[in-house]
């Protein structure tokens, strides 16, 4: 699936894969309600980061970028 489809799944409130591979990295989904939102971001297993809320200048080129969904839906 490509970057751009997965914010759609998540602008959709749909169901999101739980471990996801891009570029070499491993991302976790990463869900905590704030205000009474859901805030929904992958945060890197080795590193911490978190893939749309620190990179996002960087995610915003990347958007036709295959993501790879390593375990889950």
């Amino acid at each position: 699936m490509k970057l751009i489809e997965l914010l759609n799944k998540i602008a959709k409130n749909e169901t999101l894969p739980k471990k996801i591979s891009f570029y070499d990295d491993i991302f976790e989904l990463y869900q905590v309600e704030q205000y009474g939102e859901i805030y929904t971001d992958y945060k890197c297993v080795m590193e911490g980061t978190f893939l749309f809320k620190d990179e996002i200048i960087k995610i915003t080129m990347l958007l036709n970028d295959e993501v790879e969904v390593v375990e889950g839906e």
